[in-house]
């Protein structure tokens, strides 16, 4: 995992720690997150299937890594 990313992980985990109160909060927040993240990993593959978007235009890791 990427290190810039590990830490917007660790951001993430705090805000919601901060924000659920039950069990039923947290399972509700991880639904909305894995609902929005197949939403748009789907909205991309559709994306390139229609031409509407290059492969080449999607972020990879290795683009998105910072340099050392």
């Amino acid at each position: 995992m990427d290190v810039s990313f590990q830490g917007d992980v660790t951001e993430l985990a705090t805000r919601i720690a901060a924000e659920a109160k039950t069990v039923d909060d947290i399972n509700a927040i991880f639904r909305d997150l894995k609902k929005a993240t197949l939403e748009r990993m789907l909205d991309v593959e559709t994306g390139i299937h229609l031409g509407r978007v290059k492969d080449s235009d999607i972020p990879t890791e290795s683009t998105t890594s910072p340099k050392d």
